[in-house]
């Protein structure tokens, strides 16, 4: 059964470098971050890292991905788990997409999926975040093998 959940959490201090060693001609950059999380139904830390793009001509607006090892309780189970994160900030303001990636997790988040999101002011650590999360326990799904054609193998090589 789906559970809805509450996410309360406050951002560490963010951390940014240029990838390629700052010669491209986009500005393109890793940058990673840990979080706390607060809340009734979900309590530990995340340990994240991304990718940014900066769209040409500004410093506010980017899209990026990234994951977050988290290392906590949700629901009161505890363990490990990894969140995809993708989103884009707009003038400022980030907004973000979770994917539960059931396979890699430990304990008794083995077997979680969902899918959550948020939305905060970008670059203001330590103020606190609300998001929506919605989880689900059960069976671990086989991860599905890219399947290639015989026809894009040629065309490669």
């Amino acid at each position: 059964m789906v559970k809805k959940i509450d996410v309360h959490f406050k951002n560490g201090d963010w951390k940014e470098q240029p990838s390629g060693g700052g010669t491209l001609a986009l500005r393109h950059s890793y940058g990673t971050k840990e979080i706390v999380f607060d809340g009734q139904e979900m309590k530990g830390k995340g340990f994240c890292s991304y990718t940014l793009a900066y769209h040409p001509g500004t410093e506010a607006t980017a899209t990026y991905d990234g994951q977050m090892v988290f290392h906590g309780t949700v629901l009161g189970k505890e363990g490990s788990v990894v969140f995809r994160e993708h989103g884009q900030i707009l003038n400022g303001k980030l907004s973000a997409i979770w994917t539960v990636i059931p396979q890699a997790a430990t304990g008794e988040l083995l077997g979680m999926s969902g899918r959550g999101a948020y939305e905060m002011i970008a670059g203001k650590s330590g103020l606190p975040v609300k998001g929506k999360l919605e989880v689900e326990f059960g069976e671990v799904p086989m991860m599905q093998p890219s399947v290639w054609r015989s026809t894009s193998i040629q065309y490669m090589m």
